[in-house]
């Protein structure tokens, strides 16, 4: 697979951001698949995926092992096409799909300056490895606005 004008480490800001993906699922199996933004770990990670439940998508950021945040959504069919954005800022987590605002954490703190360092499609430490489909991958690091999030996942 083919990354162009990925950056670099420091490209990231680990104290507030979005992770945006288009993706879908192979299947509506029950096994993990997620990417992630981290440190090479699973203690400091923002993950994005399809955890075991059937047409869920999930977002959780883990800050020095403690989940932050831990955000799931029902949507009709993983394994069609879905735009995501999570932003995570401190006290400030959202995540959005297909243009839909569906959940919102106003607790929760995010990592250190500079702690996430990579983008890997598992949970951070090589395992619940991604298996899906990827049309886009975004890191934007900045928070955007809601107006800006609607329009970023909008199909």
């Amino acid at each position: 697979e083919t990354c162009n004008d990925a950056g670099t480490a420091s490209t990231f800001n680990s104290t507030e951001g979005v992770l945006y993906a288009e993706i879908a699922a192979i299947s509506n199996s029950t096994s993990t698949a997620v990417f992630s933004i981290n440190d090479g770990t699973s203690s400091n990670t923002l993950y994005l995926g399809f955890p075991t439940s059937s047409n869920v998508i999930q977002a959780q950021l883990v800050v020095g092992g403690a989940a932050q945040t831990n955000m799931n959504h029902n949507v009709s069919d993983r394994t069609s096409f879905n735009k995501v954005a999570v932003l995570y800022q401190n006290n400030n987590h959202k995540m959005f799909i297909n243009g839909v605002e569906v959940e919102t954490d106003t607790s929760g703190s995010v990592p250190s300056a500079n702690t996430f360092d990579r983008v890997n499609f598992d949970l951070g430490q090589g395992s619940f490895d991604f298996y899906g489909k990827c049309k886009d991958i975004r890191v934007y690091n900045e928070a955007l606005t809601d107006a800006q999030l609607i329009t970023l996942t909008t199909l």
